[in-house]
C-alpha cells in the first residue's frame, strides 16, 4: 500500500531492513554452527525413514522426511546439506514472525518495542541450539 508520506516510508524500509536482518542472523547463526558437532541420533532416525518413505510415521509428519529425502538427493548426504532446509526455515520463521509483528503495528500500543520483542522472541529459539542438545 503507497504512502505518500515520505517518512512513513523510510519507516516502512527500516522496519523491512530489521526484519531482513533479524533473519540474516538467524540464518548466519545456524550456518556457523552448523558442523560443530556431528549427526545426532533423530537426524539418522530421520535419515533412514527417508530411505523408506511412508505416511504412516506417527513420530514425525511425512512432509518433513520428504523435504529430508529431496535434499539428500538434490545436495548429498553431508550435515551441511541435511541442516540446509532447517537453517533456511528457521531464517524465514524470524522474517514471518517480523512481518505478522509489523502486520498487526495498528492494533498494538508500542509498535517498535512489539516487534524487536517478537523478533528477538522467535530468533532465541535459535540460540537454544547452541547451549542445549535436548531441543
Amino acid at each position: 500500500m503507497y504512502n505518500p508520506n515520505p517518512a512513513a516510508n523510510r519507516n516502512y524500509s527500516a522496519e523491512s531492513a530489521l526484519i531482513v536482518f533479524f533473519g540474516a542472523i538467524a540464518l548466519l547463526v545456524h550456518l556457523l554452527t552448523n558442523g560443530r558437532c556431528g549427526y545426532f541420533r533423530d537426524e539418522l532416525y530421520y535419515i533412514a525413514c527417508g530411505q523408506h518413505l511412508a505416511f504412516g510415521y506417527v513420530d514425525h509428519p511425512p512432509l518433513s522426511i520428504l523435504l529430508l529425502r529431496l535434499s539428500q538427493i538434490l545436495l548429498g548426504d553431508s550435515l551441511f546439506a541435511i541442516r540446509l532446509l532447517p537453517a533456511l526455515f528457521g531464517a524465514a520463521t524470524v522474517a514471518l514472525s517480523g512481518l505478522i509483528a509489523r502486520a498487526g503495528r495498528s492494533r498494538m500500543g508500542d509498535r517498535a518495542r512489539l516487534r524487536g520483542l517478537t523478533l528477538r522472541a522467535v530468533q532465541s529459539g535459535s540460540w537454544q541450539f547452541l547451549f542445549d542438545e535436548r531441543v
